[in-house]
């Protein structure tokens, strides 16, 4: 008896931008996802930028958006156009990428290896990594809502006023053991606030 014959879905080539600056970066977990990606039989062309600058660029590099600097091996070019994004990194890495994607009309995963990674926690329920995989090559896609603040697109949250000054102070002094300590640090903190009017679209 003949085995029934399965239609192979098409292949996906994968654009992934890696932070390699991101808090939790690991290198085995990048390979994970590399190793993940060839056994489903997708493509991927993975860059590494050195900035936040030009992760942004090679993002719409790869989506198409601008011309790439990056030579393309014969390899890359049998594999055809990109067809989605992965930003492995924080939530600043996954607001850069997916700012390229949205403005390219291509889906975009995240592998997280932020501090915090809020953004993939909200859309995958973990930020364990082995799960974001399968999350990403179940290729089911998910829409989400962005905001505009000074022409700029972000995604997830956005710290204004105190938040930002305060979480700079944590990150670089740790948390106040005794009651009296976040007193004095809140009062630190929002002394140095700088009073700017803002417009935010939603």
């Amino acid at each position: 008896m003949k085995a029934p014959f399965q239609k192979r879905e098409p292949s996906t080539h994968f654009g992934i931008l890696v932070n390699k600056s991101a808090a939790n970066y690991e290198r085995s977990q990048v390979t994970r996802l590399l190793e993940a990606i060839r056994k489903k039989n997708n493509y991927y062309t993975i860059v590494e930028p050195n900035s936040a600058m030009e992760l942004l660029n090679q993002a719409e590099a790869l989506a198409g958006m601008r011309r790439s600097r990056r030579r393309l091996s014969p390899d890359e070019q049998r594999r055809g156009e990109i067809s989605a994004l992965i930003a492995a990194g924080g939530d600043g890495t996954v607001n850069l990428v997916a700012r390229a994607a949205l403005d390219a009309g291509l889906p975009m995963g995240i592998l997280p290896l932020g501090r915090h990674n809020n953004i993939a926690v909200s859309l995958y329920e973990t930020a364990r990594p082995e799960k974001c995989i399968s999350k990403i090559l179940e290729k089911k896609q998910k829409r989400i809502d962005y905001a505009v603040v000074a022409n700029q697109k972000f995604f997830g949250s956005l710290g204004l006023g105190l938040v930002p000054i305060l979480e700079k102070h944590l990150s670089k002094n740790g948390k106040p053991r005794f009651g009296f300590g976040w007193n004095r640090l809140g009062n630190k903190a929002a002394s140095s606030c700088a009073v700017r009017n803002s417009i935010i679209k939603v």
